[in-house]
């Protein structure tokens, strides 16, 4: 399926939902589709009020796990924000980051660590909302599955700016 026809259909089928969290569930799930990944392996942070941090909110079980600041330096997601760029990196495991929320028991399986990670901002008229992200977990790069590629991130970028304008 084409960029254009997916991003419709998820489109279409938020449109139809009532409830932000609701919204919130199928997005994640069109997703997860998507990238052939589990649903924990999305995330989605809002920015707050203030335009000072972002928050999670998906994972539900990291919604109250605290917030990134925009200021910080090493964490992705607040990069996307700043920048308002996407990226993709197939070697995060190697880069400095805060790994505190990849150690939450999400399931009953031991927690993995992100070793690949596409992340986009979700801009509405010119404004950073918040920031999607899809890795794939695993002990070892191998283990995690596929590379991320140039592909990807469009596809992600384009989910992004059709998300937010429903959430």
């Amino acid at each position: 399926m084409k960029i254009d026809d997916f991003c419709k259909k998820l489109d279409d089928t938020l449109a139809t939902l009532t409830s932000p969290e609701v919204r919130l569930e199928a997005s994640v799930k069109f997703i997860s589709l998507a990238f052939s990944v589990k649903l924990d392996e999305v995330a989605v942070f809002l920015l707050d009020k203030e335009g000072e941090s972002l928050n999670f909110a998906w994972p539900p079980k990291l919604k109250n796990s605290g917030s990134i600041p925009l200021s910080a330096a090493n964490p992705l997601a607040a990069q996307t924000a700043r920048e308002n760029r996407g990226v993709f990196n197939n070697t995060f495991a190697a880069l400095p980051h805060a790994s505190v929320f990849e150690l939450f028991r999400i399931d009953k399986d031991k927690p993995l660590p992100i070793q690949k990670i596409v992340s986009a901002p979700m801009t509405l008229d010119g404004k950073v909302r918040g920031v999607i992200q899809v890795s794939r977990k695993g002990e070892t790069g191998a283990d995690a599955g596929k590379d991320f590629t140039p592909g990807d991130l469009l596809l992600l970028q384009s989910v992004a700016a059709t998300i937010a304008s429903r959430l």
